[in-house]
């Protein structure tokens, strides 16, 4: 992000949101970043022009996508999803829900190995042995709190 912009404001006061539009205004749009892109469409939203917020949160997401960061597109998806549903366009808006999941769940099978690490072979071998429908891939914790108390051992 360009220093001299100064990046999003960490507040919701609109006149700091409304001299960050400004800021992003002066500046070449064609020349704008995906987050350069994400504060301006931050920017626009916080100042009632939710049309040009749009239009630089979908030109974010190409640009996620297009620097392989599936998480950001994801966000920039989901972020999306809640700019439709603000100008209630439904459709477009749960379009947009279903392309931000497609990416996050893309970025968490990347992250599976990373997290199990030298378990993780087993773990797949244990997998396809014990669930090869793939029935448990949905996560669906108990939580504790819900199951009844366990009488007392002696």
């Amino acid at each position: 992000m360009d220093p001299a912009v100064g990046g999003r404001p960490r507040t919701t006061d609109p006149g700091a949101w409304q001299e960050a539009y400004q800021r992003y205004a002066r500046l070449d749009r064609a020349e704008l970043g995906p987050e350069d892109l994400d504060a301006l469409a931050d920017a626009a939203w916080w100042t009632c022009r939710v049309d040009e917020a749009i239009a630089a949160r979908q030109r974010a997401h190409a640009g996620w996508l297009r620097a392989g960061d599936a998480r950001r597109a994801g966000r920039a998806g989901r972020l999306l999803y809640y700019d439709y549903l603000y100008r209630g366009e439904e459709t477009v808006a749960g379009g947009w829900l279903r392309r931000a999941r497609r990416h996050l769940a893309a970025e968490d099978q990347g992250q599976v190995p990373a997290t199990y690490r030298h378990n993780y072979r087993r773990l797949v071998e244990v997998k396809r042995r014990h669930d090869p429908g793939n029935l448990f891939r949905l996560n669906q914790n108990v939580h504790p709190a819900s199951l009844p108390a366990a009488a007392p051992t002696r």
